[in-house]
């Protein structure tokens, strides 16, 4: 995958992607853990972005912005988007949402000039759990699961919150991609 990337011309900060593998790989802690979250997670930061470009738009990868402050996993330039990018090991998806809507919405996370330049702002989840209750479910019953057990839920997420942050949230379990927009909660 990586060879891959390096020679898209989809992907914009080729240059990157030594400083991520060694961000990743040969952190003291991580001694190389190429089962670790840390090397986990950017595996489904290349993968999105791998997924991007296949659709033929042009993305940064795992880049980081303005003096290193502003860090996004993927950023789509041809649709002004931003794309944070989780990956679900336990149960809490709930948790995983209000991550990604935290990116947007909390002061610090991202610049407002960041999110101004790019105003499309989407989330990824991966689920690759396969006991996980959300591993097999179709769109609609994502859909019909969230506004039954999460959305304006004690604990859950916040359906305005939710409608008016993420333009797009993405799943991939294993149905494949699911693309469930702000307008179908």
């Amino acid at each position: 995958m990586v060879s891959k990337l390096a020679n898209s011309s989809g992907f914009l900060n080729p240059e990157d992607l030594l400083d991520n593998l060694n961000s990743t790989f040969i952190k003291p802690k991580l001694n190389g853990d190429i089962n670790g979250q840390g090397a986990i997670n950017l595996l489904k930061e290349f993968e999105e972005g791998k997924y991007w470009i296949d659709k033929e738009n042009e993305v940064y990868i795992s880049k980081k912005w303005a003096d290193e402050t502003d860090e996004v996993d993927v950023t789509i330039v041809t649709k002004e988007a931003l794309v944070e990018c989780k990956n679900l090991n336990g149960n809490n998806l709930g948790n995983l949402v209000n991550e990604i809507i935290k990116k947007y919405t909390m002061e610090g996370k991202l610049s407002k000039a960041l999110k101004d330049q790019f105003p499309n702002h989407f989330g990824k989840i991966s689920i690759s759990n396969t006991t996980n209750e959300f591993y097999n479910l179709n769109k609609q019953q994502i859909i019909n699961k969230f506004r039954q057990e999460l959305l304006d839920q004690p604990g859950g997420i916040i359906k305005d919150k939710l409608i008016d942050t993420i333009q797009e949230l993405h799943f991939e379990n294993g149905q494949g991609r699911i693309i469930i927009k702000n307008t179908e909660w």
